[in-house]
């Protein structure tokens, strides 16, 4: 098992996280549902218009909001206008914002457990869907929401940012073996 798990971990390139304070936040959320008032929900993320991060935070606003009838509001605020992914993951760990994204280079400013994340080039496409189960269904994603809690912060999802790319000025790069 821990060598699946081991295999896995590689298999990632970069991720972004969606993560919400596991602070004072939450308690003024749920007495807010409590007393019938409309909740706010700040989602801070560096990711441009149309990117499909921000595609998907859209779509996440749009079933939140229709699925809690209006009492919950989504406001989305991309293209670090709050912030750097740091400066607004700092700010759901003080509970001053409600939920945050972040790329997992910067999630390692944290804990350096979410370095593994950015080990370049050990994955392909074709691995994507066992990855994501893993971190959806399985021992990677508990591992993270465990990594994640012990920082004070609660992950929803888990986001592909993009696969990078490799450029040399000298010679061309015409096969992926080592």
């Amino acid at each position: 098992m821990r060598k699946k798990l081991a295999v896995l971990v590689a298999l990632v390139v970069v991720f972004s996280l969606a993560l919400v304070g596991c602070g004072s936040s939450e308690k003024s959320q749920e007495q807010g549902a409590d007393e019938g008032k409309k909740i706010t929900i700040r989602l801070a993320h560096p990711m441009a218009p149309g990117n499909n991060v921000t595609v998907g935070y859209e779509k996440f606003k749009e079933i939140v909001e229709q699925k809690s009838n209006g009492q919950v509001e989504v406001q989305l605020y991309g293209n670090t206008v709050l912030g750097s992914d740091r400066v607004t993951m700092e700010s759901v760990q003080k509970g001053t914002l409600e939920m945050a994204s972040s790329s997992s280079p910067n999630m390692a400013n944290f804990s350096s457990k979410f370095m593994v994340f950015d080990l370049p080039y050990i994955t392909s496409p074709e691995n994507q869907e066992k990855l994501y189960k893993a971190l959806d269904e399985g021992e990677l994603g508990k591992y993270f929401t465990q990594v994640s809690e012990e920082i004070g912060l609660k992950p929803i999802m888990f986001s592909e940012y993009g696969y990078r790319n490799f450029v040399t000025a000298k010679k061309e790069v015409i096969s992926r073996k080592i």
